[in-house]
């Protein structure tokens, strides 16, 4: 991150302010009323940097227990009496708002050293306390906002493997893939959809051809889903 928002950042009662945020635009907000611009990309890396998320997945403090302890508000403070209510709704806000994979380099590639590492110590820590699946599918959902290959391939290929070995981040991964397309123009034809249908496709081609069998099946049911949707918009548009 830029020198001067650590700056910012290094201002207790600022920091705060941060973490009562609930959505990526209000952090923006506050940093431009003190005259910083910052971009998505910032508001990812200022977000786990507030809540503490290191990319060697060191869960030292409350908001790392929180943010893998429960699948919804309040599941934390229910299994650890340490962690408090609005610990647990920060963490919670989080889970919605992270779309930094972790091991994410200065550069935008990842290092697939720090990622195996964090994924392995998440795992281990959702594993005591009994939320693996939530934190697995959780990973699932962050890892869809994978930056491409250094060789050029559409995603992060220790990122693919990833996905390609877990059928619980799969699940999550396919999740945030419809939920990220947000509101969509509504017309007879269902183009928008017809043209997540195709992107997915040809991601599950080039995947499947990389080795990724698991992970380009996923990828043909997010592709099918799109054109389930695409259907029902043009038979909806022709009931008006």
């Amino acid at each position: 991150m830029d020198k001067e928002i650590l700056t910012a950042l290094e201002d207790s009662e600022f920091a705060e302010k941060i973490l009562d945020c609930i959505s990526p635009e209000e952090v923006q907000g506050y940093f431009e009323e003190i005259g910083i611009n910052i971009t998505e990309e910032d508001v990812n890396k200022i977000l786990c940097s507030v809540y503490g998320i290191e990319e060697e997945a060191a869960f030292t403090s409350d908001y790392d227990l929180a943010l893998v302890a429960g699948g919804k508000t309040g599941d934390a403070t229910n299994n650890n009496s340490n962690i408090d209510q609005n610990i647990a709704t920060n963490a919670y806000r989080l889970l919605h708002q992270w779309k930094l994979v972790p091991g994410t380099k200065e550069d935008g590639y990842i290092d697939s050293s720090k990622l195996k590492i964090w994924y392995e110590n998440m795992k281990d820590i959702c594993e005591k306390i009994d939320r693996l699946e939530v934190g697995l599918s959780c990973f699932g959902k962050v890892l869809f906002h994978s930056p491409k290959d250094k060789s050029g391939f559409w995603i992060d290929k220790t990122v693919a493997g990833i996905i390609n070995d877990n059928e619980t981040i799969r699940e999550g991964y396919k999740t945030e893939a419809f939920n990220s397309v947000g509101v969509v123009n509504w017309d007879e034809n269902g183009t928008a959809y017809n043209k997540k249908r195709d992107e997915y496709k040809d991601r599950a081609e080039e995947t499947e051809l990389a080795g990724y069998y698991n992970f380009a099946t996923a990828l043909r049911e997010i592709a099918h889903n799109f054109e389930f949707h695409a259907e029902h918009m043009k038979d909806t548009y022709r009931d008006f």
